[in-house]
């Protein structure tokens, strides 16, 4: 299962509800979280000393500080165990990725995901393309449509290049063809 971050807001909105007497489940509710989740902030909230007939003013950034901690799992460099399993792997991803070595073509995410299971490291196929995508320059993305930017407060205008309709001589419409559209 995976880990959802949940913002400060969000624990600020859960704590809120429940200082104000709510059921767990409607501070969940209102706050969009799992209800679950919510026990567990409020727990945390509960070890840091505090009580329910506190007001909100006592929710400040050291308690929430305090809360997200405890609540949340270690991770120094932002990821989890499964993006550390594929930086230890990160070269062969890439090799797959790319279709480097002798014949080989370039694998997609789904299959480079089958071969790292057969190897024993199995990870979320939403981690392992993300890390792709970051680590491995899987389907980089370029600029689509360049814009020159002009100075603060002046009007710019761009042409996506409309391709519209073209009147025949006898009268009827007809599409343009993209190679017409970038003559005219």
């Amino acid at each position: 299962m995976g880990f959802r971050e949940v913002s400060v807001v969000e624990v600020r909105e859960v704590l809120r509800g429940w200082l104000e007497g709510s059921g767990l489940r409607r501070v969940a509710e209102r706050a969009g979280v799992d209800r679950k989740t919510a026990r567990r902030y409020v727990a945390a909230a509960q070890e840091a000393g505090l009580q329910r007939d506190a007001g909100f003013a006592a929710v400040d950034d050291e308690l929430v500080a305090l809360v997200v901690s405890a609540v949340r799992p270690a991770r120094p460099n932002g990821h989890g165990m499964a993006w550390e399993a594929l930086e230890a792997r990160q070269e062969q991803i890439a090799a797959w990725l790319k279709g480097d070595g002798k014949d080989a073509k370039p694998l997609s995410v789904v299959k480079v995901h089958e071969l790292l299971a057969r190897q024993g490291c199995v990870v979320p196929y939403r981690t392992l393309h993300r890390f792709a995508a970051e680590r491995c320059g899987f389907r980089a993305k370029t600029t689509t449509v360049r814009v020159a930017d002009g100075e603060p407060g002046v009007e710019l205008q761009v042409d996506f290049g409309h391709l519209g309709y073209l009147t025949g001589e006898d009268g009827r419409t007809q599409p343009r063809s993209p190679r017409e559209s970038a003559l005219t």
